[in-house]
């Protein structure tokens, strides 16, 4: 009976990559931008951001639901792997005032992005979940689509 159940288990890890991994995956989840934790440089910041991450079969399913500081509402969605390969940002998610994101996972609980406008970089940020994995720290440092200097240090917390 143990080997029975070893072997569906087993077999369900190498036949079910997906949901293994979003077990596993300290980014998946609801998380909530915690405005008094969180510092933007050179920029305002925005009213309110909840971002909800899901895993796919080659990466993660972002979307984001912001109050932009003028009031504005925005709800983007974009999809994307860790190859270091340029993804689409669509039409939606004008925040990153870029058109493409190439994603690449340095451990466990860190993934790099680099947003791109028209092949030209305009900002690395680097995403970190905690070890209890109730807190994810993204620190952006770059330029906006204008040139003008951006850096953020962004906590959200899980909910």
């Amino acid at each position: 009976m143990m080997k029975r159940v070893l072997l569906v288990f087993l077999a369900g890890m190498v036949f079910n990559p997906v949901s293994v991994s979003a077990q596993a995956d300290p980014f998946v989840g609801t998380w909530k931008l915690n405005l008094g934790k969180s510092k933007f440089t050179d920029q305002p910041a925005p009213r309110s951001e909840t971002r909800i991450i899901e895993a796919t079969s080659d990466g993660e399913r972002v979307t984001i639901d912001e109050i932009t500081p003028e009031g504005r509402h925005i709800d983007s969605q974009y999809t994307c792997g860790f190859d270091g390969k340029d993804c689409a940002l669509g039409p939606g998610v004008a925040w990153t005032q870029g058109d493409t994101t190439a994603r690449k996972r340095i451990d466990a609980n860190t993934v790099e992005s680099t947003v791109k406008r028209r092949g030209e970089v305009l900002y690395i940020s680097r995403n970190v979940v905690s070890k209890d994995g109730k807190t994810m720290t993204l620190n952006a440092k770059g330029k906006d689509a204008n040139g003008n200097s951006l850096e953020s240090v962004e906590v959200f917390d899980k909910q």
